[in-house]
């Protein structure tokens, strides 16, 4: 594998968590760079996700609002991916559901 991309390998990915101060969460960029942000998407459809979080996140948000906006974003960075990425799409919709499950029996 590594031969294939000249040894190249990247990843980039989105860390949340909570510690004593609060909820925080970061973008870590392949070159190591960090950004920490209110909201945060990465990805092909990270656009369309974005759009969503720009027009729905409040810094004053509850848990309830929050994960429907989460919800929100999940399915149109999912339908905008859906046909370059199908198997990512599939993955999004079980973690969707189950989620949404979640939400109903609390």
């Amino acid at each position: 594998m590594l031969f294939r991309y000249q040894g190249h390998i990247a990843a980039a990915f989105v860390l949340g968590g909570v510690d004593s101060t609060g909820g925080s969460i970061y973008n870590i960029y392949p070159h190591g760079s960090t950004d920490r942000l209110p909201y945060a998407t990465m990805g092909s459809g990270s656009l369309a996700a974005m759009a969503v979080f720009e027009r729905d996140w409040k810094p004053d948000i509850n848990l309830d609002e929050g994960m429907q906006v989460y919800l929100m974003t999940l399915a149109r960075e999912t339908m905008s991916t859906f046909v370059s990425s199908p198997r990512m799409g599939r993955t999004t919709f079980v973690l969707m559901k189950r989620l949404a499950r979640r939400g109903r029996s609390t």
